[in-house]
């Protein structure tokens, strides 16, 4: 299980991210992108981390981050820099969040618990989230 405090962001990878001066361990982006799940064209054109806006939350410290797209790379991309520049960082990214949920507690503190679903010899594993506010 990974715990902590962090903090949603509404995040348009073409206007850029801003982080907030209090320090989070676990940044949520809301996109807003997964509300269109019943769509046909759900996996194309979706939200993602862009390259400059990963190394942003690598410097800054967050140990997990979040997004509410099928990835956080970009559709077109081929040498998966966000990923790299997150996981070779040990920052844990978190695919597919509910984006109607995010939606409810951007610019709060809250409390996220991952519990991620053990996989042997796997690279990610299904996780339940959850984020408590008010603690």
């Amino acid at each position: 299980m990974l715990s902590g405090f962090g903090t949603c962001i509404k995040y348009n990878p073409e206007e850029g991210l801003k982080l907030p001066a209090q320090n989070f361990k676990i940044i949520l982006l809301y996109t807003g992108y997964n509300e269109r799940w019943g769509e046909f064209t759900v996996f194309k054109n979706y939200s993602y981390i862009a390259p400059v806006d990963a190394e942003k939350i690598r410097d800054y410290g967050a140990t997990v981050v979040g997004i509410d797209s099928p990835s956080a790379e970009s559709p077109d991309s081929r040498n998966f820099e966000t990923h790299k520049i997150l996981l070779g960082s040990s920052v844990v990214i978190a695919e597919n969040l509910n984006s109607k949920t995010l939606s409810e507690i951007v610019d709060k503190t809250v409390f996220v618990m991952i519990f991620p679903v053990p996989v042997k010899h796997g690279d990610g594993a299904p996780s339940r989230i959850v984020a408590l506010e008010g603690l």
